[in-house]
């Protein structure tokens, strides 16, 4: 990845240098480049693009920190500063250095800057238009995401389309008026529906193979947009569009497939060959199993996982965040940990061998120190070289792309398939062992986009040689955790609320930390609204936050009773 990440920073630098192009007109003419000349050749925007991400990683820490602490999975620690207090405990004002949004918009101010030149090269022909329409796409997503972000955190935020002076100032951002989160997903529905590209950026000749998981993917952002949208169909054809992208020429990518019960190099909990019923047979190599999905860097089975990460390079500018907020030896100072809400609901849940431990807790979080940590984005950092910080941000997966169909599947009516693909698989499913004829089993026999084929014909069944795309397609929590299957919906061609419950639950054990469960929380409860429960009807949002309270020795009732006001859940906007 190395080539790959100079030219990244060469692209930061570059992309800095036209954020700040008012500084320069004190400096000598001759010394520096106008804007018409930073813009004209590809390569030039090219390596703006490149700086926008370099600038984008910047933000990791505050959307971990916020997507994540504010959720019921994460809590603070002895070392914790106020600012992390007050976000834990909902609790927030003006002036919290993570309820800034000045950041996100900085990103955003250089993606319009961005738009703006391109469309200028392209009236004045200094740019094809295929490559315009490239570059377009690629500013526009990574706009949207910023936004999306922004409004899942504050609620309500100023939309803003054309390059502005400066955002350092909050009284320029003030001048504009804000536009609450259910409108600005429909507006930024219309923007990533009208983008030419939807296909990953990528430049073949600096990028490798590997390098194209830094690149936001379109059809997940898509898709996450019209799932808050309510657009179910239409979110469930976005995620099955990039699940079908590599067609049959890679079985295992995006598709959660079945482990390798003999090496075990594979992304599953596994357990030694013939020993699956001793807890000490578990395989616990880095390298191996389900804990390598974040240790691996690069290869096959690194990018069949992931579809969007982030790489820090300890030789550049971009510090890794994540050392010092998990990390409790060498150069981390510890700031959050795992909440115990999230550590006991590991420890409940039952694996196929009648073991009651979910071993994914195992590979999430260690005790160190006499401390729970967080290890997710520190399995390869070592305190004995506490100045290597190379590490990634993670942002999406196959299993999260799974579990977000899912969600659009149940709630579009086709529970059974939702139930499949959360639990064992489709084969698992729409099977029927006695039968010789498999021409219409193992498959769901529905039209696009739940049309699943997973069949592979046994000894004695045909169609002979028979292999459907999804034949290896084992399932999130079964085949992938290794864990006994969720409820049964009562009724396999409507919504169930129980499996939904499940779907979101396995989200909080398969994807902890990885700065999705803010949003989960948020999404379901501005869907389903309050709900009647034991002690009155209450949101989700406030359920669960108070359920962590109360493991945590917090006050439970008064948090629920906070957070039953959806107007609490939004961050304050910074005055100052």
């Amino acid at each position: 990845m190395n080539k790959y990440f100079r030219l990244l920073y060469v692209g930061l630098a570059f992309s800095v240098s036209l954020m700040s192009c008012q500084d320069f007109l004190d400096a000598e003419t001759s010394d520096i480049l106008t804007k018409d000349e930073m813009y004209t050749t590809t390569s030039d925007v090219e390596s703006v693009i490149k700086g926008i991400y370099g600038e984008l990683m910047e933000l990791s820490e505050q959307y971990v920190v916020l997507n994540e602490l504010r959720g019921d999975l994460m809590t603070v620690t002895s070392n914790s500063n106020q600012d992390l207090i007050d976000l834990n405990e909902h609790n927030v004002s003006s002036g919290n250095v993570y309820a800034d949004p000045r950041p996100f918009y900085k990103v955003i101010n250089d993606c319009n800057d961005l738009i703006k030149n391109l469309n200028i090269m392209l009236d004045d022909n200094g740019i094809t238009k295929d490559n315009y329409n490239i570059y377009y796409s690629e500013a526009v997503s990574v706009r949207s995401w910023l936004y999306l972000q922004l409004g899942i955190q504050f609620g309500s935020v100023p939309y803003i389309t054309e390059p502005i002076e400066t955002v350092d100032d909050l009284k320029t951002l003030q001048n504009y008026q804000k536009v609450p989160l259910t409108s600005l997903i429909s507006q930024l529905i219309v923007d990533m529906e009208t983008v030419p590209v939807i296909d990953t950026y990528s430049d073949k000749e600096l990028i490798s193979d590997d390098d194209k998981v830094f690149f936001i993917n379109k059809y997940c952002l898509l898709g996450d947009l019209y799932l808050w949208d309510n657009q179910y169909n239409n979110a469930a054809k976005a995620y099955k569009s990039l699940m079908m992208l590599s067609g049959t020429s890679e079985y295992n990518k995006y598709r959660l497939v079945w482990g390798d019960v003999v090496n075990h190099d594979d992304l599953v909990v596994g357990y030694t060959r013939y020993l699956a019923d001793d807890v000490e047979s578990l395989i616990d190599d880095p390298g191996k199993g389900w804990e390598s999905i974040f240790t691996r860097t690069d290869g096959t089975i690194f990018l069949d996982e992931w579809i969007w990460a982030m790489y820090f390079d300890a030789d550049y500018s971009v510090t890794n965040p994540f050392i010092k907020l998990f990390a409790n030896t060498g150069k981390g100072e510890y700031l959050v940990a795992p909440s115990q809400y999230a550590m006991d609901n590991w420890d409940s849940q039952i694996q196929l061998n009648n073991i009651t431990w979910d071993a994914r807790g195992k590979y999430t979080w260690e005790e160190m120190n006499g401390s729970p940590v967080i290890t997710k984005y520190i399995k390869n950092y070592d305190p004995a070289t506490p100045y290597d910080r190379d590490g990634f941000w993670y942002l999406y997966r196959a299993a999260l792309l799974h579990l977000r169909f899912c969600e659009a599947a149940n709630r579009d009516n086709e529970s059974r398939l939702a139930y499949a693909l959360l639990n064992f698989g489709v084969q698992s499913e729409y099977t029927d062992p006695d039968a010789l004829d498999i021409t219409y089993l193992e498959r769901t026999n529905k039209p696009w986009p739940y049309d699943f084929d997973a069949r592979m014909d046994a000894t004695g069944q045909i169609p002979v040689g028979v292999r459907g795309i999804w034949h290896r397609n084992a399932g999130v929590r079964g085949g992938r955790g290794n864990l006994q299957s969720t409820v049964y919906p009562a009724d396999t061609a409507a919504f169930s609320q129980p499996l939904e419950d499940a779907i979101f639950e396995e989200a909080s054990l398969a994807l902890a930390y990885e700065g999705n469960r803010w949003a989960d929380l948020v999404r379901i409860s501005m869907r389903r609204g309050q709900t009647d429960g034991d002690n009155g009807a209450s949101y989700y949002l406030a359920q669960k936050i108070a359920d962590e309270f109360e493991k945590e020795g917090l006050d439970g009732i008064s948090i629920k009773a906070k957070l039953n006001d959806q107007n609490n859940w939004w961050l304050p906007w910074p005055t100052e």
